[in-house]
C-alpha cells in the first residue's frame, strides 16, 4: 500500500531524515499547537517522529477544514516556502 500523501512516494526520505538529523533540532507539540498558522511564511520543515500533523484552513465563516495529514516518518512543511530566498 502507498502513502497516505502519495508524492512521498517519489522522496527520497532517507536523504530528509538525515538533513534533519544533521541540521535539526527536535521540537515538541502538544495537540492543539500550531507548527506554523494560515497566512505565516513556512520557514521550517521536518520529519515526524511520533503522532500526526493535519494541515487545517478555516473558511470565511470560521468552519476549519483538514486539507492534509502528516504521520509518523514522513515531512511535515512546505518545500517551496522553506526554500524561498525572499522570505517576509
Amino acid at each position: 500500500m502507498g502513502n497516505f500523501n502519495s508524492f512521498i512516494d517519489k522522496l527520497d526520505m532517507d536523504f530528509w531524515h538525515e538533513i534533519c538529523a544533521k541540521n535539526g533540532k527536535l521540537c515538541h507539540y502538544k495537540k492543539g499547537e500550531f507548527f506554523v498558522q494560515q497566512g505565516d511564511v513556512i520557514r521550517y520543515m521536518g520529519i515526524v517522529k511520533e503522532g500526526y500533523f493535519k494541515y487545517v484552513v478555516t473558511d470565511s465563516k470560521g468552519n476549519e477544514h483538514i486539507t492534509g495529514l502528516v504521520l509518523p516518518g514522513t515531512f511535515v512543511g512546505d518545500y517551496l516556502s522553506t526554500t524561498k530566498k525572499n522570505h517576509v
